[in-house]
């Protein structure tokens, strides 16, 4: 077993507690976010909650579904609940004609999913929590893994509360 403190390759097994295992469940996205935030449909406003827990995804994708299952969890209006996109147009004015990017439509743009760009759509819901996963302002506390509320959803800016 290895050890984290011990150097590695980057790889380490962690041993975890039989106690810690879920072991018993029928979906598995459910079982982790009761298990993470108990009572979350009548807890979600609660800012102590979100402060000291994270679930952690291994992919993007993972990511989506829990992120889709917890605003699906949380009531409000569908006015309350609005999708962001990442592009909108594409500019094709500076190509060149009958190059390889005259090719490149909107919809194919957004299904690429490259590391370390952010993904095309994201959907929020007022009062609802959300972590910050790049630094913005740092003067203003909008740094890496800082905890926010949202508070209204415009067509181009979220207004957000600083809970962490």
């Amino acid at each position: 077993m290895g050890k984290l403190i011990e150097p590695n390759d980057g790889y380490a097994k962690i041993e975890i507690p039989y106690e810690f295992l879920i072991t018993n469940f029928n979906d598995l996205i459910d079982v982790i976010v009761q298990s993470t935030y108990p009572n979350l449909v009548q807890q979600y406003k609660n800012e102590d909650i979100f402060q000291s827990r994270a679930i952690l995804a291994q992919n993007i994708e993972i990511f989506d579904q829990i992120n889709d299952y917890v605003l699906s969890l949380i009531l409000g209006d569908e006015k309350d609940e609005k999708e962001y996109l990442k592009l909108y147009f594409v500019d094709m004015l500076d190509t060149i004609e009958s190059s390889p990017l005259e090719a490149m439509t909107l919809k194919i743009i957004n299904t690429l999913k490259t590391s370390g760009l952010p993904k095309h759509r994201i959907k929020l819901k007022s009062e609802t929590t959300i972590m910050l996963l790049k630094n913005l302002y740092q003067l203003e506390a909008l740094c890496n893994r800082t905890r926010l509320i949202v508070t209204r959803l415009a067509n181009h800016v979220i207004e957000v509360k600083i809970i962490s």
